[in-house]
């Protein structure tokens, strides 16, 4: 098999330079077909490609830019949601307690304006009882007064024995008892 491997070998060798024009002319023209065709295919093709793919790694690109900085601004805006809710959160209870201090402020008032009121109730009860209590003690002093005067009237009208007086004071009392009852209704 070497052998011929070597011929072949140095038959190529004798070729004609005829011939071997024809093939370096042949090969000339190929690689020039190829370099034209490499560059029709790098200005048609791969340049559009590489400018599509540099846009698209553009454009991913800011996506991800976009994106990290919504996602940034989303972050921002929770801790400030959050902080408005704590802020929030702490106003209502002050609110809550600014109101229960308030009524029991208010509910302290009002006790003591109705422990006043009842007070001033109960003196001025004192007060009517005292008046009522008064008068009817003039009215009674005016009653004593007329009954004694009338029994001291019958008295000297009619000498009369002890039993007689009793029965008449009894009988007076009864009348005069009986003449306010009718006054009165």
């Amino acid at each position: 098999m070497l052998g011929y491997i070597g011929s072949l070998t140095f038959s190529m060798l004798l070729i004609s330079p005829d011939d071997l024009a024809g093939y370096l002319v042949t090969a000339f023209f190929t690689i020039i077909n190829l370099l034209v065709t490499y560059l029709i295919i790098k200005f048609l093709l791969f340049k559009p490609a590489v400018k599509f793919m540099n846009k698209r790694r553009d454009k991913v690109s800011a996506d991800l830019n976009d994106a990290r900085n919504r996602k940034k601004e989303a972050e921002d805006l929770l801790s400030e949601g959050k902080v408005r809710i704590e802020k929030s959160t702490h106003e209502a209870t002050a609110i809550v307690e600014d109101a229960k201090v308030q009524a029991e402020k208010q509910s302290g008032e009002i006790l003591e304006n109705a422990r006043r009121e009842s007070m001033e109730i109960i003196s001025r009860a004192h007060k009517d009882i005292d008046r009522m209590k008064k008068a009817a003690i003039e009215e009674m002093r005016d009653e004593v007064a007329d009954l004694s005067l009338a029994i001291a009237y019958k008295v000297v009208s009619q000498s009369i024995d002890e039993n007689k007086q009793r029965e008449l004071i009894d009988q007076f009392i009864g009348e005069e008892f009986e003449g306010k009852d009718r006054k009165d209704a």
